[in-house]
């Protein structure tokens, strides 16, 4: 039989064992001598030291237990402050890296101590990228400023700033205003104002061909004239850019949709990250919809990516054909990118858009054959439909006794081309070239939104009279 207690004595006993028990937040200052933080760090007004960061991380063992929990709610508040600070902040991952080698460093500290822990934790926590975009000139100033001052320097909240040490585009309306309603008017007015004052910065900017610094000088000559003229800064021009791309991209929304459309995509790697580049294209106009910056160049990631781009901008009703390259991870039968795509317009209810590969490639084959066929080559030399174009070029100007000032010279690497040149030369098929040269000039036009650097055939002059002649 159990003998059960009243209720009256487990309250005593739950009482008794409580009190016994050691809270951690009382041991708090026997363990060391950093004051513990309360406020958030995105409060202050400068970038925080080491112990800040552990003062910090000791007043949130009040609420949360969990070290992991801890670390994180401190990188999203480092994060926030930043943010504040203009400052470009490292990925979130460094961040909470550097936090974890902070308390480690805290920890060993503790169990030896070296010194006076204030003084070993005295220095600036920073996790600024260094090479991120600087939004201006200002912020970049501030940081440095911050860094010689070992955060002694921050924002002044309290005390207003007077008139003659702020930038002109940034001077706010003086005055304070008591009633709540004239305040919010006042701050809708100078809102609309400073987007005013940008659009005629970026506008000063563009018409004056002259870069914001320049603009900057001209317009503080002209404000000391008596002429009054906003001044540019570079936030504020970058601001209005990403308004203005802001309105195109919502009136490519509104109007793309309602035309049909033929859908390119080509990939190239630049500076190791793979580089996709959407197209629209009809009898019409072109328009160059996106770039994307992949992480890789699988077909999964590259139909994702092409797949969240016609959903933003509503494209799956007016798809009709896609073109691309013919490489193995476009071209797949089971799971190549265009037969991602064509499954995803069926799954939009959609009709499968037609495939046609890209000519460029198509051609470069053709070539290829033609070579193994007339064994011109042991080895198929690199670069080939560029080779033959110039061959060609080279070929024609000399069989018509032209100058050989825009004539490629031709080497002993060349000698296969020219071979390649006679054979085709002879069939009387002079439309093969036009056809190659044509191909080559709409794959430079989508290269050059990406970057990347084209040499084409030296005289484009040259190569069209083939087809007039002809």
């Amino acid at each position: 039989m159990s003998y059960k207690q009243s209720s009256l004595s487990v309250t005593k006993n739950k009482d008794k064992w409580s009190s016994n028990l050691k809270k951690f937040q009382n041991t708090l200052k026997r363990r060391n001598k950093i004051s513990i933080g309360i406020k958030h760090l995105y409060s202050h007004s400068r970038m925080p030291k080491e112990w800040m960061i552990i003062g910090r991380y000791l007043g949130l063992a009040s609420t949360e237990k969990s070290r992991l929990k801890r670390i994180t709610t401190l990188r999203q508040e480092i994060e926030q402050l930043w943010s504040l600070l203009n400052f470009p902040i490292l990925s979130l991952h460094s961040v909470g890296r550097k936090i974890e080698t902070l308390l480690k460093k805290y920890d060993t500290h503790l169990k030896k101590p070296v010194g006076d822990m204030r003084e070993q934790f005295d220095k600036l926590f920073d996790v600024t990228n260094k090479t991120g975009q600087w939004l201006c000139a200002e912020d970049k100033k501030f940081y440095q400023i911050q860094i010689q001052s070992r955060g002694k320097t921050g924002y002044a909240r309290t005390k207003n700033a007077s008139q003659s040490t702020i930038h002109p585009s940034k001077r706010k309306i003086a005055g304070k205003v008591n009633d709540k309603l004239e305040q919010k008017d006042r701050f809708e007015e100078s809102s609309n104002d400073s987007s005013d004052n940008e659009d005629s910065q970026i506008s000063l900017v563009q018409s004056g061909k002259l870069s914001v610094r320049r603009a900057a000088i001209v317009s503080t000559i002209l404000n000391k004239s008596g002429v009054k003229i906003t001044t540019p800064s570079q936030s504020g021009v970058y601001r209005a850019v990403y308004r203005e791309a802001n309105k195109v991209m919502k009136t490519l929304m509104n109007t793309l949709c309602n035309s049909s459309w033929c859908l390119h995509f080509d990939g190239k790697i630049i500076k190791k990250k793979e580089h996709q580049v959407v197209l629209l294209r009809n009898e019409v106009k072109e328009v160059r919809l996106a770039v994307l910056v992949l992480p890789d160049g699988k077909a999964t990631t590259i139909a994702s990516a092409i797949q969240k781009t016609l959903d933003d901008y509503n494209l799956w009703a007016a798809i009709k054909m896609i073109v691309s390259d013919t490489t193995n991870v476009n071209t797949g039968s089971k799971s190549g990118v265009v037969v991602r795509l064509q499954k995803l317009f069926v799954q939009h209810g959609e009709s499968a858009p037609v495939f046609i590969g890209c000519q460029h490639h198509i051609l470069d084959r053709v070539l290829r054959h033609l070579i193994l066929k007339h064994s011109l080559a042991s080895a198929m030399p690199d670069g080939i439909l560029e080779q033959f174009l110039h061959c060609w070029l080279s070929y024609y100007c000399l069989m018509n006794e032209r100058t050989f000032r825009n004539c490629v010279n031709l080497s002993v690497d060349n000698g296969v081309m020219l071979g390649l040149v006679i054979i085709i030369t002879e069939l009387n098929n002079m439309n093969f070239f036009y056809m190659l040269l044509m191909n080559i000039l709409r794959r430079c036009a989508v290269f050059k939104l990406i970057g990347l650097k084209v040499h084409l055939p030296y005289t484009l002059n040259a190569a069209m009279c083939v087809q007039k002649e002809q």
